[in-house]
């Protein structure tokens, strides 16, 4: 619902903008003023509007990769390997791998590298 009500307002102010932008020979100097003066303003509202839409989104996605990253430690006996993580939550590797290094350097965690050259982490 509150994506459905983002897209709606861009819409409207971007149309209100770009309709405001239009140039019309019935206009005096005021007016012109006036609807351009509008039209930016709504243009800018709606730019605005757009990046914090897609920052609010970015961090629900990062959030839900969190809780998966949980899950899978959970499950894996609080190791975690990058490609068993990106397997287990769907994610390329470098976004599994992105998602591990930040919550180990946060919580002061070193890799580990066992005899085949695998690296780890271990969260307990």
């Amino acid at each position: 619902m509150k994506r459905d009500v983002y897209i709606a307002i861009m819409m409207i102010l971007l149309s209100m903008g770009m309709l405001s932008l239009m140039p019309s020979e019935q206009k005096d100097a005021s007016e012109t003023v006036f609807y351009t003066t509008f039209g930016i303003v709504s243009l800018t509202s709606a730019v605005i509007i757009s990046y914090f839409f897609l920052k609010s989104q970015k961090k629900r996605k990062d959030n839900i990769f969190l809780n998966k990253f949980y899950v899978y430690l959970e499950k894996n006996n609080y190791s975690a390997s990058v490609i068993e993580f990106s397997v287990f939550a769907g994610l390329p590797p470098e976004k599994a791998r992105e998602i591990i290094e930040d919550i180990a350097i946060k919580s002061g965690i070193s890799p580990e590298i066992d005899e085949n050259g695998r690296i780890s982490y271990k969260f307990k």
